[in-house]
C-alpha cells in the first residue's frame, strides 16, 4: 500500500484544458478539466499580427482550424471565423480560439488556477510579454494561487521577472539537454518543465536539494501518471485530468 496522503501528491494540472477530452486550448476543456476535478490548467499563449493574444500551441493554425497560415500572419477577425473544435470530433464543431481576455474571465468564473505558457511564434517577443501581462495582472487574485509562467525562451522568462519579480517561472526543456539545463540553475528559475520521456529521474532529488520545484509533462498513461505522481515533484501535466483517481489506489497493473 502506498504510504502517500492526498497532500503529499503533486498538483495535477489540465494540459491545454483537458486536451484528452476536448479540443485543445479552448473553453470546452477548460470546462471539462473542471469537471473532472482539475484546479489547475496550463495552456499555451500567442501574438497575433494586431497584438491579439490567443490560445495556440502550433505555429501555424493548420492542425486545429485547417487554415494554412501562421498565427503572427493573422489578425482576430480572420482567426475568430475559425472552427477549432471540429478537428477533434464532430460534437465540438464550431468551438471558436478563444482570446485571452475571453479565457481569463472564465478561469476567474471557474475559480481556476493556471500556467501561462509563453509560446515564440516569431513575433516582436517584448511586445508579446508585455501584452501577457498587461491583460493578466487585473485579474490576480489574493485568495487564489498567483499564475505561473512557463516557456521555452529565457528571454520571455527574464522579462516577467523584471516586471513581476514575484512571479514565479517554469523553464520548458522539452529535450534534456546538460546546457540547457545547467543555463537554467544559472538563470535561477523556479521550476524545471520536463518531459517524461526525456527527464533522467536521477535529477530529480538534486532538483529538491536545489529547492528547485519539478513540473512533469503531458503523461497520459495510466501506470506512468501513477509512477509520477508517486515520485516527489511539484505538478504532474496530463491531457486526461481524470487520471487523478489513480493516486490514491494501488499501482495499476500489479496483479497482471
Amino acid at each position: 500500500m502506498s504510504q502517500h496522503t492526498k497532500q503529499s501528491f503533486p498538483l495535477i494540472v489540465g494540459h491545454r484544458g483537458a486536451a484528452g477530452h476536448a479540443p485543445e486550448n479552448t473553453l470546452v476543456s477548460l470546462s471539462y478539466a473542471k469537471q473532472l476535478g482539475a484546479t489547475w490548467v496550463e495552456f499555451d499563449t500567442m501574438m497575433l499580427k494586431d497584438e491579439e493574444i490567443i490560445l495556440m500551441h502550433d505555429v501555424t493554425l493548420t492542425r486545429t482550424t485547417g487554415k494554412k497560415e501562421f498565427v503572427r500572419d493573422c489578425g482576430y477577425e480572420e482567426v475568430e471565423l475559425l472552427d477549432a473544435g471540429r478537428w477533434f470530433a464532430k460534437a465540438f464543431k464550431g468551438e471558436k480560439i478563444p482570446t485571452f481576455s475571453q479565457y481569463l474571465k472564465a478561469l476567474t468564473h471557474l475559480e481556476m488556477n493556471y500556467i501561462v505558457e509563453l509560446k515564440n511564434n516569431g513575433s516582436p517577443g517584448h511586445v508579446f510579454v508585455d501584452r501577457v501581462l498587461s491583460l493578466v495582472t487585473p485579474y490576480w487574485d489574493p485568495k487564489r494561487s498567483h499564475p505561473i509562467f512557463f516557456s521555452e525562451e529565457p528571454s520571455f522568462l527574464k522579462q516577467v521577472r523584471n516586471t513581476l519579480p514575484g512571479a514565479k517561472l517554469g523553464q520548458v526543456m522539452h529535450h534534456w539537454n546538460e546546457g540547457v539545463y545547467s543555463q537554467f540553475l544559472k538563470d535561477d528559475f523556479s521550476i524545471a518543465c520536463v518531459n517524461h520521456k526525456e527527464f533522467p529521474r536521477e535529477r530529480v532529488k538534486e532538483l529538491n536539494e536545489l529547492k528547485k520545484e519539478i513540473a512533469v509533462y503531458t503523461v497520459n498513461d495510466p501506470l506512468l501518471f501513477w509512477d509520477w505522481g508517486h515520485e516527489p515533484i511539484h505538478y504532474l501535466i496530463t491531457d486526461y485530468p481524470s487520471l487523478q483517481p489513480l493516486l490514491y489506489k494501488e499501482r495499476p497493473y500489479d496483479n497482471q
